[in-house]
Formats: C-alpha cells, structure tokens, sequence
C-alpha cells in the first residue's frame, strides 16, 4: 500500500482495521499514516477496542466515595475515610447532590433570624 492515500480511502481502511481491533499505533504502522490528527480524523465516531483502554487506579475508591457521598457523607470525611485528598474525594462526587446537610446558606439564614 502507498505511503500517500487519498482521505476516503484512508478512512475506509482504518475503519476496517479498527474494527479488527487494531491500535492507532498498529494502524499507523499498516496504513503508513505519520499524522495522528489525520489518522484521528479518519477514525472519528469510531470506539476503540476495549482493550486499549486503561483501567484507572482508584476506581474502587472512586466507587466507595461516591456511595459516601449518597449517604450524606462530607468531603473532609470521605476523604478522611479512604484515606485520599479532599481534591479526589471532590473530584469523585463534585455532581452529586449534598444528601442530608444542611446548606450553608440556609444555615446562615437560620443563624440570623434567632
């Protein structure tokens, strides 16, 4: 195969060849792209194989902080709890909803009417 493609041609290969199961790098290599945006835009909209994804280190932490945090749990404690940063714990529940606290503003509220 030529070192020079033409695009459509390209993106019928990768495609062929990502469904396959192939790498970029593996890809690259068949095809003789040397671009990787080239390439990336040959294969857009197309997965990539499982096992080409990494799991991520903390994912039982990131499970267990999440059901903290549904237990009404706060940043500081879960933290405390799995032994990580606040940041992480944060990171892990930031689009949870708060569970059973109450809001600073509505305690401020509270603190000013008595």
């Amino acid at each position: 195969m030529t070192n020079k493609l033409v695009f459509s041609e390209l993106r019928e290969r990768a495609i062929e060849l990502r469904l396959a199961g192939k790498s970029l790098r593996e890809i690259k290599q068949i095809t003789g792209v040397t671009s990787n945006s080239r390439l990336s835009e040959a294969l857009r909209g197309v997965p990539p194989p499982p096992w080409t994804r990494r799991p991520r280190a903390k994912d039982h932490l990131h499970t267990k902080a999440r059901e903290l945090r549904s237990r009404g749990y706060t940043m500081v404690e879960i933290a405390d709890e799995l032994g990580v940063s606040k940041s992480s714990a944060s990171l892990w529940t930031h689009d949870m909803p708060r569970v059973g606290r109450i809001r600073r503003t509505r305690s401020a509220n509270a603190m000013r009417q008595v």
